[in-house]
């Protein structure tokens, strides 16, 4: 910055002020600045810039499942969003394992991101306590797990009696349930209110109808074809998220269902 100052004739504080854009500096001298950090490509040192004022402008977003295209989704928005507010986006993917999950909020940490995204695992403690002792910033998406911390996720108890209520309009007495992954908050809260719709629409929940716990697609088409193949199976079947969907899917298919 010094060597800028010299080239350009002005003060370093004159340098700062264009290159941090902190007060008005007369259109000469900033563009006698500008040209003389062109020809000599000055950069800025961000990890200096950081140290000095306390904030790196970065956020940490830890996701489980990347290759889950819902998740891609979230990530797409939350990059756009962090863009238009100047911040850099640093992503990691949890797996959906607890031990990974407390790694990967540590390292954000130790890198000073200003705060953190998470989409919380099926056991979250571990994290959302390290976040808390380190008062580091964090918002919880998708699944709620705390409500120390801000939340963004589906409404699930209305989006289910949506569902059931859609279900049952067309005369099903006899609906069954494939749930997504196991553990999490979201599944729980699914199964719940998947019961509880069925309650208000006078239905019965048959045991054998529901199967809780589906980790990916196959299982969740061994399981639609496990309830597909009782004596009595049901006529309609509602799906816990975009995964479990594609596994019951093809399931009917192999079936001979439509």
């Amino acid at each position: 910055m010094a060597e800028v100052a010299r080239r350009a004739g002005v003060s370093v504080s004159t340098v700062s002020h264009v290159v941090n854009g902190t007060r008005f500096v007369s259109p000469e001298k900033a563009r006698l600045i500008n040209d003389a950090i062109a020809t000599m490509g000055y950069q800025p040192n961000e990890l200096a810039r950081a140290l000095k004022a306390s904030t790196t402008n970065s956020v940490g977003l830890a996701i489980s499942a990347i290759s889950n295209p819902y998740f891609t989704d979230i990530i797409c928005a939350v990059e756009a969003e962090c863009a238009r507010l100047g911040l850099m986006v640093f992503l990691s993917d949890t797996q959906e394992d607890p031990d990974r999950e407390l790694q990967v909020v540590r390292a954000f940490h130790q890198r000073r991101v200003d705060g953190v995204i998470l989409a919380p695992s099926g056991s979250p403690e571990r994290a959302i306590d390290y976040l808390t002792e380190k008062k580091l910033p964090c918002v919880l998406i998708d699944r709620f797990a705390d409500d120390r911390f801000d939340q963004i996720g589906v409404e699930n108890d209305t989006a289910m009696h949506a569902l059931i209520d859609h279900v049952a309009s067309f005369g099903h007495k006899r609906i069954g349930y494939i749930a997504g992954q196991p553990g999490l908050a979201t599944t729980r809260e699914r199964i719940e209110a998947f019961r509880a719709s069925l309650a208000g629409n006078g239905l019965e929940c048959l045991p054998h109808y529901v199967s809780p716990e589906n980790v990916d697609t196959a299982s969740a088409t061994a399981s639609t074809h496990a309830i597909l193949s009782l004596a009595t199976p049901p006529t309609a079947l509602v799906t816990g998220n975009n995964m479990t969907t594609i596994g019951a899917v093809r399931a009917i298919r192999e079936k001979g269902l439509s």
